[in-house]
């Protein structure tokens, strides 16, 4: 899985401009669905990482908390779009504990049972990796399904 989470900002969709230092309501929605996504993917590799380092692959854990805190980042990077610096920080930091306690409860805190995150939470989590043009369309057409 290659990361390329550093290009993302320049695949963003080109319609979202800003106009005179306004977001509207419909483009912020955007990032904070791209944050809210990247923050549960950071929290997802997180755990798979914890529960991966019980089976002693030293090597894939060390890539999954590498995912994890890149996707944190960036998450947080989107969040300060639409809100304050300290802001974007409570809410990535809010929605990290968040997302991780309730993938934590989904397994019984038991790295035994990750193969349920991965069923729920591993294609989308790979594409935030991996393909930042098809991550922000898996958004976008979440969006339209709402």
């Amino acid at each position: 899985m290659k990361p390329m989470y550093i290009l993302l900002p320049l695949l963003l969709l080109p319609g979202i401009v800003f106009s005179a230092g306004k977001i509207s309501d419909d483009k912020k929605l955007i990032y904070q669905d791209l944050a809210d996504g990247y923050v549960r993917c950071s929290a997802y590799f997180s755990v798979s990482e914890k529960a991966i380092k019980n089976s002693n692959d030293s090597k894939m854990a060390k890539s999954y908390g590498e995912y994890s805190k890149k996707l944190y980042k960036l998450s947080n990077k989107f969040a300060t779009i639409t809100k304050s610096k300290k802001q974007a920080k409570k809410s990535t930091r809010s929605s990290y504990k968040s997302y991780k306690e309730d993938m934590l409860n989904e397994v019984n805190h038991n790295g035994n049972n990750i193969s349920t995150l991965m069923d729920k939470h591993m294609d989308f989590c790979k594409v935030a990796m991996s393909s930042p043009s098809e991550f922000v369309n898996l958004i976008l057409d979440n969006q339209q399904k709402k």
